[in-house]
């Protein structure tokens, strides 16, 4: 039989191995284009709108598949043969295009343009394949257990979980054990060892008679309803705010930790395991109070006030180290952790309420989280793209932190117009918690610490190299 908690734990290894691919690819790409903040924003951007390719051919052909695990199984081998590639291929890639682009030597822009824009389109590959695996494992759980919150958040809670574990490894025990082709193979032996125990359970849960019999009843699908468009336009927003807040946290920290690998990873795996906290925490919060994701808009709110009183509270957390840099995997992610880890929780949160409140408008399963998948995941995509090469360049941090956080209104304002019109208690709870959580926002935005970068932290990190007046 089928079981949830096997399925989990293959999603928990599926999610070690692409997050050491992806920690891998940050590395590789910072060989090929020597600029860390650029190689963060285009693999997280590639990673992102690979997933979110992935999820639309699932959205597009999910009714007429009858073997899920069994693809499943098929796109892990697909992920294993072109992550290791790409392992091998980007440091090559700078060489190999130098004949090509020495006639874009006079025009620089352009010339990082084509670097980047190859890049990501190799990147492309192997997380199209990714951004697969989460609505055709929402299938084949759905079939066993029809509510939609838990399975997703159970689904996307393990799977972030186990990427946790794969972006830490990778960064802190494999590269420096096996190198980073070693570490590549673990990769892909993770993927592979996903693929053989997904095969088993479709070899014997998934015969071509209970898969025919299943699509044999058409599942009715109805256009997307004005409440589901804001809904899935609430969640690109939010996936894109959260991919643009990970590149600007990570130019905060850099002055202030050592390594931008090791940044890289503990920044990924920090709100890598506070979305999977908050998501499997609101799976199993919704799988006994199915009706509470009413609170989406409030948590939206609180997410955006989180980054202001984050950035406020910063100089108090990383003032402890004094004007050294700070080297130490333990305190790099306790500097992370401070900064990070309760907006991306309060995502993760928000991430499994939006898809309940969208399956009740959306059937079946697998269109309902193909459409939140692709929602969040092309929102991330461009988030990460906009605050690496235009929102850093035009406005810097502390701007572009402000300009983030003020997005959450628009966030909570989509979610709250859904509710607007309702009339029960648990409903006009969450009013007056969105109201309040929307007045301490724009509060907080009022009150924003601009200068704070300015006057604390440039004058920290004057004092460690020497002021001029010294």
């Amino acid at each position: 039989m089928l079981t949830s908690p096997i399925l989990s734990a293959i999603f928990f290894v599926s999610g070690a191995a692409a997050l050491l691919f992806e920690t891998l690819w940050f590395q590789q790409a910072g060989l090929a284009f020597g600029n860390s903040v650029w190689a963060s924003a285009m693999v997280l951007a590639s990673f992102m709108a690979g997933l979110a390719l992935g999820n639309g051919i699932v959205l597009r052909l999910g009714a007429r598949i009858e073997r899920p695990v069994r693809l499943y199984a098929l796109l892990e081998v697909a992920i294993a043969a072109t992550g290791f590639a790409l392992v091998l291929l980007l440091p090559l890639l700078g060489s190999a295009m130098a004949p090509w682009l020495g006639t874009l030597s006079e025009s620089p822009w352009f010339l990082n343009a084509s670097r980047l824009g190859v890049g990501f389109g190799l990147l492309l590959v192997p997380a199209t394949a990714m951004g697969a695996t989460l609505p055709l494992l929402v299938k084949a759980m759905h079939r066993h257990d029809t509510n939609f919150g838990s399975t997703l958040g159970r689904l996307y809670g393990w799977n972030t979980l186990g990427a946790v574990v794969g972006a830490l490894a990778g960064e802190f025990v494999l590269f420096a054990a096996v190198g980073i082709r070693g570490s590549a193979a673990v990769a892909a032996g993770l993927n592979l060892a996903a693929c053989l125990a997904a095969w088993t359970i479709s070899a014997r849960t998934e015969t071509r008679s209970t898969a025919r019999s299943e699509t044999l009843i058409p599942e009715s699908v109805e256009p997307l309803s004005p409440a589901s468009k804001r809904l899935l336009l609430a969640t690109f927003l939010a996936g894109g705010l959260l991919l643009a807040l990970e590149v600007v946290w990570f130019r905060l920290l850099l002055p202030f930790v050592s390594g931008t690998g090791p940044t890289f990873a503990v920044l990924l795996a920090t709100v890598l395991v506070a979305i999977g906290i908050g998501g499997r925490l609101a799976g199993a919060w919704l799988s006994r109070r199915p009706e509470d994701d009413v609170g989406a808009s409030a948590l939206a709110f609180v997410g955006g006030l989180s980054v202001v009183v984050l950035y406020a509270a910063f100089p108090s957390v990383v003032e402890v180290y004094g004007s050294r840099q700070v080297s130490s995997p333990g305190h790099v992610l306790a500097i992370t952790m401070a900064l990070v880890f309760p907006v991306a929780f309060v995502s993760g949160v928000l991430f499994t309420l939006t898809g309940t409140a969208l399956r009740r408008r959306v059937s079946p399963a697998t269109r309902a989280a193909g459409w939140l998948t692709l929602a969040n995941t092309v929102g991330s995509s461009l988030g990460s793209l906009l605050a690496g090469f235009v929102l850093l360049p035009g406005l810097g941090v502390e701007r572009s932190l402000f300009w983030l956080s003020l997005g959450y209104l628009g966030v909570g304002g989509l979610l709250a117009s859904g509710i607007f019109l309702e009339t029960a208690r648990r409903v006009r709870r969450a009013k007056a918690a969105a109201a309040v959580a929307a007045i301490a926002l724009v509060i907080s935005l009022f009150l924003f610490p601009a200068g704070l970068m300015e006057k604390t932290f440039v004058q920290r990190i004057a004092t460690r190299y020497g002021s001029p007046q010294d």
